[in-house]
């Protein structure tokens, strides 16, 4: 890995984004931000991450608790700001359990 620090709450939130498959322009459209900032937000976690590719990079969020793999179906009904991201809401009403 080539750096010990956990990853920014921007950097984790879009990561969790690619592992539910989304593309960086699509990541940019959810969290109203500019397409080229989110590319360059992924790009720094695979830097910090040690990843080789953007797979080998969810791989390694999950295996260092940056997230978990149940995360990446859960609901993130928010704002849509990354830094307002408070994790996968499960217990949402619309896209929770039970419905």
């Amino acid at each position: 890995m080539n750096s010990a620090r956990p990853l920014t709450l921007e950097e984790r939130v879009y990561m969790l984004d690619v592992a539910r498959g989304l593309s960086a322009a699509e990541i940019a459209k959810n969290h109203h931000a500019n397409p080229a900032d989110v590319k360059v937000g992924l790009a720094r976690a695979k830097f910090v991450l040690g990843a080789r590719n953007m797979a080998h990079a969810v791989t390694l969020c999950i295996v260092r608790g940056e997230f978990e793999a149940e995360d990446v179906v859960g609901c993130t009904c928010d704002s849509g700001n990354p830094l307002d991201y408070d994790g996968p809401q499960r217990d949402c009403p619309e896209h929770g359990e039970g419905s």
